[in-house]
């Protein structure tokens, strides 16, 4: 994940918007959003609700569906009592 990070932040869709290549911007959203829904495939199988509401916020085709939390934030003291 912290791979997809750093390459996200190197692309620098919104510095494409300011600069006004909307279309190379479009275009790197667009591969961000098919690579997350193919992910919600593969992580079904181990999260099914969870890959349930990315899909739903991903939505089809070209809409995007309701932004919010698809996974809650886990706690700092998460399994210290183990």
């Amino acid at each position: 994940m912290d791979t997809a990070n750093r390459l996200f932040n190197a692309a620098a869709p919104w510095k494409l918007l300011d600069d006004g290549a909307a279309d190379l911007a479009h275009r790197l959203l667009s591969r961000v959003v098919y690579a997350c829904r193919t992910i919600t495939t593969e992580i079904a199988v181990f999260c099914p609700s969870g890959a349930a509401r990315l899909r739903e916020q991903l939505g089809e085709g070209g809409r995007l569906g309701p932004a919010g939390p698809a996974f809650a934030r886990l706690s700092a003291d998460v399994g210290t009592s183990l």
